[in-house]
């Protein structure tokens, strides 16, 4: 499944589960596969921000 950013699209292979897993959240939201790998994204990198922010 090609991700967009901007106007490149990067390569992503899931397992079965991972994809299952993706296709429930697609319809329990709404959202485009892309969508919610970029809300994912957007998850860890606030999670990796609160971290550094604890450990100093």
């Amino acid at each position: 499944m090609p991700i967009a950013i901007g106007s490149k699209r990067l390569p992503v292979t899931l397992d079965e589960k991972r994809q299952k897993e993706l296709q429930q959240l697609k319809q329990k939201y709404g959202k485009s596969e892309s969508r919610i790998m970029c809300i994912a994204l957007d998850l860890l990198i606030a999670k990796k921000k609160q971290d550094l922010r604890y450990q100093h």
